[in-house]
């Protein structure tokens, strides 16, 4: 099942990058969670507004990964930080 095409920071998730790891700290629940660098940086990218198709392309160019191992890990990714409430589904562009 597809994933939806962008996603955002929930309002009440902060994330920084520490020694490359990702920190999201949920202030909601105040859990913290930790992801390693290669999800540190499809985070990043998440926040400046990529969509699915362009992490999975930005994996392929910095890893050496499969086109399709890069969709599965990204996929996964974004729907355990969905399930934990660390993203949230982002606004359709141009949506009213």
């Amino acid at each position: 099942m597809p994933l939806l095409e962008r996603f955002a920071l929930h309002p009440h998730a902060r994330f920084r990058v520490i020694d490359d790891e990702g920190i999201f700290v949920l202030q909601e629940s105040g859990e913290v969670l930790v992801v390693n660098r290669v999800a540190a940086n499809v985070v990043r990218s998440v926040r400046e507004g990529a969509t699915t198709e362009e992490l999975v392309a930005s994996l392929v160019g910095r890893f050496e990964v499969s086109e399709d191992r890069a969709r599965e890990d990204v996929d996964t990714l974004l729907r355990d930080l969905l399930a934990a409430g660390a993203l949230v589904p982002a606004p359709e562009v141009g949506a009213r």
